[in-house]
């Protein structure tokens, strides 16, 4: 129960940085205007990790599905790893 608790207590800290990581700067003209993408020798291109513990019900599977499909549209690089 108390391993329940705390990775609930966890859930929003993990959105939080989620969230927090994301590009609301306009971009430069050096940039090709997608967030992530990198379009000069410079620039380098963004990688996240992220794990779930487990897809035993929907709401996990959904969250790994937005967060593949936002990295994906982003042009980010993403490690993705089952916790279990």
């Amino acid at each position: 129960m108390k391993a329940t608790t705390l990775l609930l207590a966890l859930m929003p800290v993990a959105a939080a940085f989620v969230i927090g990581c994301s590009s609301t700067s306009t971009p430069t003209p050096a940039t090709s205007g997608e967030p992530g993408t990198a379009n000069n020798s410079t620039e380098k291109k963004l990688v996240v990790g992220f794990s779930q513990i487990g897809a035993e019900s929907g709401w996990r599977t959904a969250n790994t599905d937005s967060i593949k499909s936002e990295a994906e549209k982003r042009g980010i690089e993403l490690k993705f790893s089952d916790a279990h």
